[in-house]
């Protein structure tokens, strides 16, 4: 179930870039902040954006809190698929991630979907929702409503 949800993020973001006007790429890294219930957490990664009438992002990257109830790092590799109208420079996004929180001994398989608001598909503040997909063992680590703000640093490679 894992590789056909991220097969499809990897589908959906190339069949959706061919279907627009492309004006320029750009590739680069992201970074976010957030809170996710009571748990805050840091995700890095990196980014390839298409722009054109609106902007596609697909990113890979990795978020990282530490569970003081389970007193362990938890991380949880992610593959996302963004979509942000550039109607003026505040518009609205969408963004779709598969997840897979682990403290490396237990592992749990998470879609998060989310909105936001942005100044240019650069900087952003988000809301979503992780729902939880299957719990492998005992993963004590649930969130469920998330908080972010987040960056996107890239440059122009078209």
């Amino acid at each position: 179930m894992k590789h056909t949800l991220s097969v499809l993020l990897v589908f959906l973001s190339i069949t959706l870039s061919f279907g627009q006007n492309v004006v320029q790429q750009y590739a680069g890294f992201k970074a976010a902040v957030g809170i996710q219930d009571n748990y805050p957490y840091l995700e890095l990664g990196f980014a390839r954006s298409v722009v054109g009438k609106q902007i596609l992002t697909f990113s890979a990257s990795s978020e990282f809190t530490y569970s003081k109830k389970d007193k362990t790092l938890i991380v949880g590799p992610k593959l996302s698929y963004e979509f942000f109208v550039v109607p003026g420079p505040f518009g609205p996004g969408a963004k779709l991630s598969v997840v897979d929180y682990t403290n490396f001994k237990d592992h749990q398989l998470a879609i998060v979907p989310e909105v936001s608001l942005h100044v240019i598909g650069i900087l952003g503040i988000g809301y979503g929702y992780n729902i939880n997909l299957k719990e492998f063992n005992n993963l004590m680590y649930n969130p469920t409503h998330k908080f972010s703000i987040f960056l996107n640093l890239q440059r122009q490679i078209r």
